[in-house]
């Protein structure tokens, strides 16, 4: 028969270093009997003993929870609460014992950390043939640590109930949903761009050509003259000939007289008009 040991249970037995659960944890219904025992320094211990075959130890597990270890018999475990998401009730140690007439005695002790610095004892359930369990009334205290839920909105959930476990898991596809399409739409918009700057060289290209001034000479266009022109022939064959420079004008003749000095020259000129005189006046005689 299995019996079932509340933390604030008489036959459990705290060091100093431990603290019970205050009345305004919005999660502590989550726990069993609205109960639970929170480890305030490393090394904070919890013992009980019992005579019987099996005992399962239950606590909350989830983000910035700390490593343990239980001591029973002659043998230790090392063990952590630490997991993913937050979730309340969870087996955190179970053993079976070979003797079941034998008392065994169980020692839980908490090594919280700054990094992790939360672990709490729910409940403890062992298997025996007599009904020996005890309850008693837990004490309200005000907290001097803060279990970590409490700084989290009211999304956690109780995985006890059918409720919560169908919000978790309906949860997860969502996400998932969220992650894909926005994948996909990344793909999208890449490939959207893709096509835009493919299509805007192309139209960079057909603007060249359309414009002569920035479309290439092909070897039909000579000189800005298309072969298919009217007078291509004519136009053609006076770029084609060649063009010579102007020549130089022809060398004046030469004088083949005798050279006259300035002298001679102005000598003659006189000789010339006195002749022109004699026959004027021999005109005016006659």
């Amino acid at each position: 028969m299995n019996f079932t040991l509340d933390d604030a249970s008489g036959l459990l037995t705290y060091s100093s270093a431990w603290e019970s659960q205050p009345n305004n944890d919005p999660y502590l219904s989550s726990f069993f009997q609205s109960t639970y025992h929170a480890a305030l320094s490393d090394g904070a211990s919890v013992n009980f003993s019992f005579s019987g075959s099996a005992v399962f130890v239950y606590g909350s597990t989830g983000p910035q929870h700390a490593q343990f270890s239980v001591f029973f018999d002659e043998f230790v475990q090392d063990l952590t609460a630490e997991t993913n998401e937050t979730e309340f009730r969870q087996l955190l140690f179970s053993h079976t014992f070979e003797n079941n007439s034998a008392p065994h005695i169980v020692s839980i002790v908490a090594h919280p950390t700054i990094e992790s610095p939360w672990f709490d004892l729910d409940f403890i359930t062992f298997t025996q043939d007599t009904n020996r369990t005890v309850s008693s009334t837990p004490t309200p205290a005000s907290p001097t640590i803060l279990p970590p839920w409490s700084a989290q909105t009211s999304s956690l959930a109780v995985p006890v109930t059918a409720s919560s476990k169908s919000t978790r898991s309906s949860a997860r596809p969502t996400t998932i949903a969220a992650i894909t399409l926005g994948a996909v739409l990344g793909i999208v918009l890449l490939a959207l761009l893709v096509v835009f700057l493919l299509a805007w060289r192309r139209g960079r290209g057909f603007a060249r050509v359309r414009d002569p001034a920035l479309a290439p000479q092909s070897a039909s266009t000579v000189r800005g003259w298309s072969i298919n022109s009217p007078s291509s022939a004519t136009r053609l064959s006076e770029v084609a000939e060649p063009r010579h420079p102007p020549l130089p004008p022809p060398p004046r003749p030469r004088r083949t007289g005798p050279l006259l000095s300035p002298f001679m020259f102005a000598a003659t000129r006189t000789s010339e008009r006195r002749d022109d005189d004699s026959l004027r006046t021999d005109f005016l005689k006659v």
